[in-house]
């Protein structure tokens, strides 16, 4: 966690992508939009938030306090305390009242708590046709060579196909509008610099093993598994 707190993100993200994301959904916002973050990380995607939408106010989220510390140094530095803020917090246990929020945004968090879990649980944070986008690593097509499939059913056993995610979604109370899967590039921009910082400590021999096992894997297959940002509307009913 040291080593991922100095880093720019904490997963795979695409600055280019979530522009667009957010492009998109302006019109659909309030002009003073109440956003969460939810596993905010050290706060690139905060800090795009707070960028696309200057009169909203935001909150980033994360369970990890070094994570909090260094998006609060952030905050302060770019002079937004007055409308970013941070909860050093579980995803699930935020606190945030029922249908106070217009947007929540997270990327590459939702697995660790479960994306059903995540859905559920924000659902009722969010105002009657609140948009929520989040995303998954989660399989594009089903005919994966054996090697991919082995390595996911290792790592992430039960990762799903986007239909069965939004099929999920519908279940759990939300309406399908966009789907963008992140591009090759979104996964290098998180490599590349976790890699560097991991070189030369042989404490953490395994971790850089691991990661570049990974960046093989994206390389390799990723046409065939892929995270992506699910981009959902809050309906009036669950199921």
């Amino acid at each position: 966690m040291e080593v991922f707190a100095t880093l720019p993100q904490q997963g795979p993200g695409s600055d280019e992508v979530g522009r667009r994301v957010l492009g998109s959904l302006k019109e659909s916002l309030p002009a003073s939009p109440e956003i969460a973050d939810f596993g905010c990380g050290t706060g690139r995607s905060t800090f795009l938030l707070a960028d696309a939408f200057p009169r909203g106010r935001i909150c980033g989220i994360d369970l990890n306090s070094e994570f909090c510390a260094v998006l609060a140094t952030g905050i302060e530095t770019r002079g937004l305390s007055g409308r970013v803020s941070v909860l050093n917090r579980d995803m699930l246990r935020s606190g945030l009242y029922t249908g106070s929020l217009d947007l929540i945004w997270s990327e590459g968090a939702a697995y660790t708590v479960g994306f059903d879990n995540a859905l559920s649980c924000w659902h009722e944070l969010l105002a009657q046709d609140g948009l929520c986008v989040v995303s998954e690593c989660e399989w594009l097509r089903m005919d994966a060579p054996k090697e991919i499939r082995d390595y996911w059913a290792a790592l992430y056993p039960g990762m799903r196909t986007t239909e069965e995610n939004r099929r999920r979604a519908r279940l759990l109370g939300f309406d399908a509008i966009d789907h963008v899967v992140l591009p090759a590039e979104a996964w290098e921009a998180y490599h590349e610099p976790l890699l560097e910082a991991l070189s030369g400590r042989e404490n953490l021999h395994a971790a850089l093993v691991e990661i570049g096992r990974e960046r093989q894997m994206i390389r390799r297959y990723n046409k065939y598994f892929g995270y992506a940002l699910h981009v959902l509307k809050r309906c009036s009913t669950v199921g």
